[in-house]
């Protein structure tokens, strides 16, 4: 009812396209009892991770919904670091990253004049050519603008 009325829509408008997201296996639906009237019969939440992505381009076009790993995550969330020429240093960030990511709880990153990543977690060495590392706590971390969080969740 909420986001019916958030979208100025009808319940009956949003169940079912809620049941095509079902279908299309973007959302995943869990039934409740009915407890409390006018409390939700059944919960949708997202089913996982996933991205529809669409190339448009002067020789190719195409579309696909896309199952997200954790290194996809990675390499899309990347993306929105404003200098475009770092997207090119994080694959092999990520590859030197990976015997690590079990103990770091995140990784961001910063991209202005160079390509600054902090981590939050057990420091180890690391020294990845291009790329200043800095190990932080998440206080520290909370307070740092234009920063994109690669892996793990600052909250």
């Amino acid at each position: 009812m909420e986001l019916a009325s958030s979208l100025n829509t009808t319940s009956a408008n949003i169940s079912q396209q809620l049941r095509l997201l079902e279908l299309g296996g973007l959302v995943k639906s869990e039934k409740t009892s009915n407890v409390d009237k006018g409390k939700p019969r059944v919960i949708y939440s997202l089913a996982g991770d996933n991205a529809y992505l669409i190339y448009a381009g002067q020789d190719f076009a195409n579309k696909k919904l896309v199952s997200l790993s954790n290194y996809h995550k990675f390499m899309m969330k990347s993306w929105f670091l404003d200098n475009t020429e770092h997207h090119m240093l994080i694959p092999r960030v990520y590859e030197e990253l990976q015997p690590y990511l079990k103990k770091i709880k995140i990784v961001a990153a910063s991209s202005g004049s160079g390509l600054n990543l902090y981590i939050v977690g057990q420091k180890f060495n690391l020294s990845i050519e291009k790329v200043r590392i800095n190990f932080v706590s998440i206080e520290d971390l909370k307070k740092k603008s234009d920063i994109v969080i690669l892996h793990g969740d600052i909250e």
